[in-house]
Protein backbone atom coordinates (compact mmCIF):
# COMPACT_ATOMS: atom_id res chain seq x y z
CA UNK A 1 0.00 0.00 0.00
CA UNK A 2 0.72 3.32 -0.69
CA UNK A 3 1.83 5.81 2.61
CA UNK A 4 1.79 9.65 2.31
CA UNK A 5 4.91 10.88 2.91
CA UNK A 6 5.81 13.92 4.82
CA UNK A 7 6.93 16.80 2.23
CA UNK A 8 8.74 19.42 4.17
CA UNK A 9 7.44 23.22 2.62
CA UNK A 10 8.16 26.28 3.92
CA UNK A 11 5.27 28.14 6.12
CA UNK A 12 4.46 31.07 4.84
CA UNK A 13 6.23 33.80 7.35
CA UNK A 14 3.32 35.49 10.37
CA UNK A 15 3.50 38.56 8.46
CA UNK A 16 0.90 37.17 5.91
CA UNK A 17 -1.33 36.17 8.80
CA UNK A 18 -0.84 40.02 10.64
CA UNK A 19 -1.26 41.47 7.15
CA UNK A 20 -4.20 40.11 5.90
CA UNK A 21 -6.10 38.99 8.86
CA UNK A 22 -5.01 40.77 11.81
CA UNK A 23 -3.20 37.80 13.63
CA UNK A 24 -0.39 36.46 14.14
CA UNK A 25 0.70 32.91 13.28
CA UNK A 26 2.55 30.46 16.25
CA UNK A 27 3.70 28.24 13.84
CA UNK A 28 7.57 27.35 13.51
CA UNK A 29 8.09 24.55 10.90
CA UNK A 30 5.74 23.73 8.37
CA UNK A 31 4.61 20.81 6.40
CA UNK A 32 2.28 20.69 3.27
CA UNK A 33 -1.82 20.60 4.79
CA UNK A 34 -0.64 21.91 7.78
CA UNK A 35 -3.13 22.55 10.34
CA UNK A 36 -2.08 23.18 13.77
CA UNK A 37 -4.29 23.07 16.90
CA UNK A 38 -3.02 26.17 19.60
CA UNK A 39 -5.03 24.89 22.36
CA UNK A 40 -3.89 21.13 21.49
CA UNK A 41 -0.36 21.69 21.78
CA UNK A 42 -0.67 24.12 24.46
CA UNK A 43 -2.39 21.01 26.38
CA UNK A 44 0.03 18.21 25.41
CA UNK A 45 3.52 20.34 25.67
CA UNK A 46 3.03 19.73 29.22
CA UNK A 47 4.12 16.26 29.19
CA UNK A 48 7.12 14.82 28.20
CA UNK A 49 8.72 15.14 24.73
CA UNK A 50 8.49 11.42 24.20
CA UNK A 51 4.90 11.73 25.20
CA UNK A 52 4.21 14.96 23.40
CA UNK A 53 5.59 12.98 19.65
CA UNK A 54 3.83 10.11 20.18
CA UNK A 55 1.39 10.14 17.61
CA UNK A 56 -2.25 11.36 18.49
CA UNK A 57 -5.54 11.79 16.69
CA UNK A 58 -8.14 11.84 19.00
CA UNK A 59 -10.46 14.26 18.81
CA UNK A 60 -9.13 14.36 14.73
CA UNK A 61 -12.42 14.35 12.27
CA UNK A 62 -12.25 14.78 8.73
CA UNK A 63 -13.08 18.07 6.99
CA UNK A 64 -15.14 18.63 4.19
CA UNK A 65 -12.50 19.91 1.27
CA UNK A 66 -13.93 22.99 -0.22
CA UNK A 67 -13.97 24.48 -3.86
CA UNK A 68 -10.64 25.95 -5.33
CA UNK A 69 -10.20 29.58 -6.29
CA UNK A 70 -8.74 30.06 -9.84
CA UNK A 71 -7.96 33.21 -11.06
CA UNK A 72 -5.67 35.22 -13.28
CA UNK A 73 -4.74 37.65 -10.60
CA UNK A 74 -0.56 37.64 -10.23
CA UNK A 75 2.36 38.19 -12.98
CA UNK A 76 5.21 35.84 -12.18
CA UNK A 77 6.76 38.71 -10.84
CA UNK A 78 4.34 39.09 -7.91
CA UNK A 79 3.94 35.74 -7.05
CA UNK A 80 7.89 35.05 -6.92
CA UNK A 81 7.69 37.97 -4.70
CA UNK A 82 4.64 36.98 -3.13
CA UNK A 83 6.84 33.57 -2.17
CA UNK A 84 10.55 35.08 -1.18
CA UNK A 85 8.71 37.88 0.97
CA UNK A 86 6.41 35.29 2.60
CA UNK A 87 9.01 31.88 3.14
CA UNK A 88 12.24 33.65 3.06
CA UNK A 89 13.55 35.30 6.63
CA UNK A 90 15.83 37.09 4.74
CA UNK A 91 13.80 38.72 1.93
CA UNK A 92 14.82 42.03 1.57
CA UNK A 93 10.85 42.80 0.92
CA UNK A 94 8.52 43.83 4.03
CA UNK A 95 5.66 41.68 3.22
CA UNK A 96 2.76 43.80 4.71
CA UNK A 97 3.74 46.71 3.18
CA UNK A 98 4.02 44.92 -0.30
CA UNK A 99 0.74 42.96 0.50
CA UNK A 100 -1.00 46.05 0.99
CA UNK A 101 0.17 47.91 -2.05
CA UNK A 102 -2.89 48.36 -4.22
CA UNK A 103 -1.19 46.79 -7.42
CA UNK A 104 -0.66 43.71 -5.12
CA UNK A 105 -4.19 43.60 -3.66
CA UNK A 106 -5.94 41.04 -5.88
CA UNK A 107 -3.06 39.07 -6.06
CA UNK A 108 -2.52 38.46 -2.09
CA UNK A 109 -6.42 37.76 -1.74
CA UNK A 110 -6.57 35.30 -4.93
CA UNK A 111 -3.27 33.72 -3.23
CA UNK A 112 -3.94 33.56 0.77
CA UNK A 113 -6.84 33.23 2.49
CA UNK A 114 -9.31 31.43 5.49
CA UNK A 115 -10.82 28.16 5.74
CA UNK A 116 -14.24 30.11 6.14
CA UNK A 117 -13.82 31.22 2.63
CA UNK A 118 -16.34 30.03 -0.24
CA UNK A 119 -13.59 28.96 -2.09
CA UNK A 120 -10.33 27.98 -0.73
CA UNK A 121 -7.04 29.87 -2.05
CA UNK A 122 -3.57 28.24 -2.67
CA UNK A 123 -2.67 28.90 1.28
CA UNK A 124 -4.71 28.45 3.72
CA UNK A 125 -5.22 30.44 7.32
CA UNK A 126 -7.70 28.95 9.86
CA UNK A 127 -8.16 31.45 12.41
CA UNK A 128 -5.11 32.44 14.11
CA UNK A 129 -2.60 29.37 12.89
CA UNK A 130 -1.31 28.83 9.54
CA UNK A 131 -3.08 25.49 8.02
CA UNK A 132 -0.74 25.47 5.05
CA UNK A 133 -0.87 24.68 1.43
CA UNK A 134 -4.08 23.81 -0.26
CA UNK A 135 -2.92 20.34 -1.87
CA UNK A 136 -6.91 19.29 -2.36
CA UNK A 137 -7.02 22.80 -4.53
CA UNK A 138 -4.25 22.34 -6.48
CA UNK A 139 -5.04 18.64 -6.90
CA UNK A 140 -8.38 19.85 -8.18
CA UNK A 141 -7.24 22.78 -10.56
CA UNK A 142 -4.92 19.98 -12.23
CA UNK A 143 -7.52 17.55 -13.13
CA UNK A 144 -7.08 14.36 -10.36
CA UNK A 145 -9.89 12.06 -10.31
CA UNK A 146 -13.01 12.60 -7.94
CA UNK A 147 -12.50 12.28 -4.77
CA UNK A 148 -8.46 12.45 -4.23
CA UNK A 149 -8.61 15.67 -3.26
CA UNK A 150 -10.36 14.82 -0.34
CA UNK A 151 -8.77 11.79 -0.07
CA UNK A 152 -5.11 13.71 -0.15
CA UNK A 153 -6.69 16.74 2.72
CA UNK A 154 -7.60 14.05 5.19
CA UNK A 155 -4.19 12.13 5.19
CA UNK A 156 -2.03 15.52 5.14
CA UNK A 157 -4.96 16.66 8.03
CA UNK A 158 -4.53 13.46 9.91
CA UNK A 159 -0.32 13.56 9.94
CA UNK A 160 -0.84 17.43 10.87
CA UNK A 161 -2.94 16.46 13.41
CA UNK A 162 -1.44 13.43 15.21
CA UNK A 163 2.06 15.57 15.56
CA UNK A 164 0.41 19.36 16.32
CA UNK A 165 2.31 18.94 20.42
CA UNK A 166 5.36 17.35 19.31
CA UNK A 167 5.80 20.14 16.08
CA UNK A 168 4.86 23.06 18.66
CA UNK A 169 8.52 21.87 20.81
CA UNK A 170 10.31 22.85 17.27
CA UNK A 171 12.28 25.92 17.74
CA UNK A 172 11.27 28.77 15.35
CA UNK A 173 15.02 28.85 13.66
CA UNK A 174 15.83 24.72 14.00
CA UNK A 175 18.13 23.44 11.73
CA UNK A 176 17.13 20.24 9.55
CA UNK A 177 19.27 18.38 11.62
CA UNK A 178 18.11 19.64 14.81
CA UNK A 179 16.55 16.77 17.26
CA UNK A 180 13.37 18.81 17.86
CA UNK A 181 12.96 18.23 13.66
CA UNK A 182 14.33 14.48 13.66
CA UNK A 183 11.16 13.76 16.19
CA UNK A 184 8.93 16.00 14.21
CA UNK A 185 9.62 13.82 10.96
CA UNK A 186 9.79 10.75 12.88
CA UNK A 187 6.02 11.49 14.79
CA UNK A 188 4.82 11.67 11.13
CA UNK A 189 6.41 9.12 9.63
CA UNK A 190 5.13 6.97 12.51
CA UNK A 191 1.80 8.43 12.28
CA UNK A 192 1.60 7.52 8.06
CA UNK A 193 2.17 4.11 8.31
CA UNK A 194 -0.35 1.76 7.36
CA UNK A 195 -0.86 0.42 11.12
CA UNK A 196 -0.10 3.98 12.19
CA UNK A 197 -2.57 6.27 13.67
CA UNK A 198 -3.64 7.91 10.59
CA UNK A 199 -3.17 4.55 8.12
CA UNK A 200 -6.85 4.75 7.69
CA UNK A 201 -5.99 7.59 5.88
CA UNK A 202 -2.59 7.23 4.47
CA UNK A 203 -2.74 4.14 3.44
CA UNK A 204 -6.33 4.12 1.67
CA UNK A 205 -7.51 2.70 -1.68
CA UNK A 206 -8.41 6.05 -2.58
CA UNK A 207 -5.75 7.99 -1.75
CA UNK A 208 -4.04 4.83 -3.52
CA UNK A 209 -5.48 5.52 -6.74
CA UNK A 210 -4.70 9.30 -6.55
CA UNK A 211 -0.88 8.98 -6.48
CA UNK A 212 -0.29 5.85 -8.03
CA UNK A 213 -1.39 5.52 -11.99
CA UNK A 214 -3.48 2.10 -12.61
CA UNK A 215 -3.62 0.34 -15.63
CA UNK A 216 -7.47 -0.87 -17.04
CA UNK A 217 -6.93 -4.11 -15.22
CA UNK A 218 -6.59 -2.64 -11.98
CA UNK A 219 -2.79 -2.73 -11.97
CA UNK A 220 -0.10 -0.82 -11.46
CA UNK A 221 1.38 0.59 -14.46
CA UNK A 222 5.06 0.33 -14.11
CA UNK A 223 7.70 2.49 -15.93
CA UNK A 224 10.64 0.80 -18.07
CA UNK A 225 13.12 1.44 -15.20
CA UNK A 226 10.71 -0.44 -12.93
CA UNK A 227 9.47 2.55 -10.39
CA UNK A 228 5.63 3.52 -10.23
CA UNK A 229 4.46 5.75 -12.48
CA UNK A 230 2.94 8.52 -10.66
CA UNK A 231 -0.17 10.39 -12.00
CA UNK A 232 1.05 13.79 -13.29
CA UNK A 233 -1.64 15.88 -10.97
CA UNK A 234 -0.11 14.11 -8.29
CA UNK A 235 3.34 14.65 -9.10
CA UNK A 236 2.96 18.25 -10.06
CA UNK A 237 1.06 19.00 -6.28
CA UNK A 238 2.38 16.63 -3.93
CA UNK A 239 5.84 15.77 -4.82
CA UNK A 240 6.78 18.33 -7.44
CA UNK A 241 9.60 19.40 -5.91
CA UNK A 242 11.88 19.82 -9.07
CA UNK A 243 15.34 17.99 -9.39
CA UNK A 244 18.45 19.04 -8.62
CA UNK A 245 20.66 20.19 -11.66
CA UNK A 246 22.97 22.91 -10.78
CA UNK A 247 26.33 22.69 -9.27
CA UNK A 248 26.14 24.16 -6.19
CA UNK A 249 22.38 22.91 -5.71
CA UNK A 250 20.05 24.56 -2.75
CA UNK A 251 17.05 22.61 -1.08
CA UNK A 252 15.88 25.97 -0.11
CA UNK A 253 15.85 27.33 -3.19
CA UNK A 254 14.20 24.06 -4.62
CA UNK A 255 11.43 24.56 -2.05
CA UNK A 256 11.17 28.63 -3.46
CA UNK A 257 10.78 27.47 -7.18
CA UNK A 258 8.16 24.38 -6.24
CA UNK A 259 6.04 27.32 -4.47
CA UNK A 260 6.14 29.75 -7.26
CA UNK A 261 4.35 26.55 -9.54
CA UNK A 262 1.81 26.12 -6.68
CA UNK A 263 0.98 29.87 -6.97
CA UNK A 264 0.98 30.06 -10.50
CA UNK A 265 -1.57 26.66 -10.95
CA UNK A 266 -4.42 28.98 -8.57
CA UNK A 267 -3.33 32.63 -9.59
CA UNK A 268 -1.19 32.59 -12.63
CA UNK A 269 -2.11 34.64 -15.80
CA UNK A 270 -0.30 31.85 -18.02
Amino acid sequence: MFVVRSISVLSLAGAIASAVYGCSSTSSVADAGKDSSTVKADADAKAGPADVCDPSISGFASRTVVKARKQQACTKEQIKTLVDAGFNKNSKVNYKTWAVEDANVACVKCAVGDVSDTEWSAYLLDGQNDRGLNLAGCLELRGAAVGCPQATDDAFACLDYACTACQALVPKDAAANDPTVTAYVACRDKAGKADGACGKYTASEALNKCAVNYGVDGGVIMRPDGGEDYVKSWEECVNGLPEETDKNPSEEADYYQYAERFFGIFCGMN
